[in-house]
Order: structure tokens, then sequence, then C-alpha cells
């Protein structure tokens, strides 16, 4: 009996507890008025003229790029790209120093929209090459519907001889989002597997996302860009907003400030430098934007003897774009209509007789016409009394003779009563 006595007095509390407190339910986001995501992913993009490679060309090609968009219309429109080898690739501009090229790149994308078509895709294709430039063009696919719109790109790589390697590129974005519940999700992220650029910087595993929710009202942004590692001539190294440094450097002394030396002279002799741009996260109202920054490497050579060109050209790796932005939901006044409700129908108050004339007078059975109302002789007036139209001069001559009747009457009574009165007089006794 203790023991179970005990033993209450234990779990009491602890049932009080679970009777008493309940998880708070969280409040429905408001509803949107209306909405607008956006979002650009792409693992590597480069801009700039390519001269030591052979001749002065334009590149301006990017790998693994993909974008998307989704509205409150509804609309939505998403693409991936697996290669956009840019100016040099679609055209295929003549070189200063080499012949003309001729081959132009043939570089499939997959783009859906809704309203529109739904869903694309685009397979592997061989690897591609022309002057300079070699792509990989890899696989994409990519769907849009009212609350959704997605894009991948897998697989993609990019050579330019002698200056860029990449490969392994890929990006995804997604967005999805209603108006009536009031939420929305963006989302882009884009890999590098591996870049040697110049063969000295050479990087792995480099990983960008950048994403935005909106929730009500109340924008929520991140943005993150990691490297898995990275080395200039072999020595490991970290790459922040200052630029390059030599891995574990904090005191400047001894083997690391040895370690920096030699980074830095070997960036120096390849004509490269690379930082990484900061993270931007804002929140503005009802909108909100996040940006990776992305790797941003500079590579600018010195002009050749012979004339040939110097390189100057920069090579963004991870840079990732996310917009998200709502307008409140108009309060507007519901406005209950009453039922209709059916009532029988009211047979007319009216009726329209036709009455069909043979040649002596109306057919046998046929109603007899309604009198004509007489015509008023000219400037003849009438008064209605009692429903009936009588002159204007009767019913004046009417009304004075009972004027005359009843002033007539009242004068009568007086003469009368007065009568009256002289006779009481006389027989009073003098």
């Amino acid at each position: 009996m203790r023991r179970l006595l005990l033993l209450a007095v234990v779990l009491l509390p602890a049932a009080t507890a679970l009777s008493t407190v309940r998880p708070v339910q969280a409040a429905s986001p408001e509803a949107f008025g209306s909405f607008g995501l956006t979002v650009t992913a792409a693992a590597l993009r480069t801009e700039g003229v390519v001269g030591a490679s052979g001749g002065l060309v334009t590149l301006d090609a990017g790998a693994a790029f993909t974008t998307g968009r989704l509205d409150s219309g509804p609309s939505s429109y998403a693409l991936g790209a697996p290669v956009e080898p840019g100016t040099l690739g679609r055209t295929l501009v003549g070189t200063v120093n080499t012949e003309a090229g001729t081959t132009v790149l043939t570089v499939p994308d997959a783009e859906a929209a809704y309203p529109g078509r739904g869903t694309a895709s685009t397979e592997y294709a061989p690897a591609q090459t022309a002057g300079p430039l070699t792509v990989a063009p890899g696989r994409a696919s990519s769907s849009a519907t009212a609350d959704r719109a997605t894009a991948t790109t897998s697989n993609s790589g990019l050579v330019l001889a002698g200056v860029v390697d990449g490969d392994g590129l890929s990006s995804s974005s997604a967005l999805t989002g209603t108006a009536a519940t009031g939420t929305g999700d963006v989302v882009g992220s884009s890999r590098v597997d591996s870049l040697d650029v110049a063969g000295v910087l050479a990087l792995e595993d480099v990983v960008a996302t950048a994403r935005v929710v909106i929730t009500g009202g109340t924008p929520v942004t991140t943005a993150q860009l990691t490297v898995g590692s990275a080395t200039v001539a072999g020595v490991p190294v970290t790459i922040d907003e200052e630029g390059v440094h030599a891995a574990g450097q904090g005191t400047g002394l001894g083997p690391v400030q040895d370690a920096q030396d030699q980074v830095e002279q070997a960036l120096a002799a390849a004509g490269v430098s690379a930082r990484a741009v900061g993270v931007t996260r804002t929140v503005e109202g009802r909108t909100g934007y996040a940006d990776t920054g992305g790797l941003r490497i500079t590579l600018r050579t010195p002009d050749l003897p012979g004339g040939v060109a110097a390189n100057a050209l920069t090579v963004t790796v991870g840079k990732v774009t996310a917009t998200g932005t709502s307008t409140e939901a108009l309060d507007v006044p519901v406005v209950t209509v009453p039922p209709v409700v059916e009532t029988p129908g009211v047979p007319p108050t009216t009726s329209t007789v036709t009455v069909t004339t043979g040649a002596t007078g109306p057919l046998p059975g046929a109603p007899a016409p309604t009198a004509p109302t007489p015509a008023l002789a000219a400037g003849e007036s009438r008064a209605l009394v009692a429903g009936h139209a009588v002159p204007a001069v009767a019913a004046l001559a009417a009304f004075g003779l009972w004027q005359l009747l009843t002033l007539s009457t009242t004068t009568l009574y007086a003469v009368v009563d007065r009568r009256r009165r002289s006779d009481e007089l006389a027989e009073e006794p003098a």
C-alpha cells in the first residue's frame, strides 16, 4: 500500500503537467495580395578576353547555369543550361593569329514555363570544341506549374586551354509559393567539384547556397559559400575578402610566413589573384535578398612576343542570388447576397381583347366593344365626381347650391330660436 501511495505521489506532478501544458498552435500566416520569387545560380562564369591561348577572343562563357521565376499571376519559368558558350561558342569570331574558325557549338538547354510547356530536359552530349574552348554539356531538366518551378544541371564541364579547366559543375534552382497560404520559398545552389586556373590555383568542392523564405509579411534570408580545399602551387591556402592566405597563417613568423611568400610569388608569376566577394543578406520591408558573392579570380598576363595579346579574364565561381517579395492582401468587405426566393407568377392586370369584324359587324360570340369616351368640345372642361365626368359648369352650380342650402338652414334656425325667446318673455307675469 505504501508503494502505491509513493508511486501516486511521484506520478501526480507529471500527470498534472501533461494535462495542463499543451503545445501552442502556430498562427496561420496571412495571405499575400501578390508575391514574386526569382533565383539565379551558376557554378562558373567567365568574362573578358583571352589572347595568350592563341589569338584575341572575347570569352563570356558559363557552365551549370539555372534560373527561375514564380509569381502570383499565377505564372512561372525555369531554365537549365548545362553550358553557355557565350559569343565565342555561338558565333566563333575570327582570331588574330590563327585562321578564322567556322565551328558553331550546338548547346542544348531545358526551358519550361507555366502557362506553356510544363517540362523540358536535355540528355548528355559529347564534348565539343570551338577554338580554345571545349564544353561538356552534361544534363539538364526543368519543370513549371502554377505554384512551383525547378531547374537542375549536372556533370557539365568547361575548358579554356591553358587558362581554366572546370569539371563536375552543377546547379539547381527551386521556387514554391501560393498567395492563398501566404508562403514562399526560393533557393538556389551550385557546386564545382574541381577547378584549375592557369595551372597554379586549384579548388575543390566549392558549394554556394542562397535562400529566401517568406511567411506572411516577414522574409528570412540565408547565404553561404564554402570551399572544401584550395591550393596554390601545392600549398594549402584559404581565400577570404582580403585575398589568398597560406593555411594556418596567423603570426606571420617562421614556416607559415615562408608559405605565404611562396603563394604570393606563384600567383604573381601566373598573373592570378583571387578573393572572396562578401555574402549579402538584406531585408527591406516585405522584400528579402540573398547573394553568395562567390569567388572572383582574375587572370592578367603581359603581352607575349610576336604581338600575341595578353589574357585579361575574370572567373567567378559559386555566384547564387535569390529574391523574394510580397504585398499585403487588401481587406475587402464580404457582401452577403440573400438567396433569391421564387414566387408564383402574378397574372397581368390588363388584357387585350381582339375583335374581328365581318362584313356586317362583329362575329357571333365576340365580346361587345367598349364604348369610346366622348370627345370634349373645344373649350369644354370636366370634373370627376364619384367616378363620373361632369361638366365643370354643372359641378360649380351644384357647389353653389349646396352652400346656399347650408347658409339658409343656419339663418332659419337663428330666426326660429329668436322667435321662441320672444314668446317666453311675453308669457312671464308682470
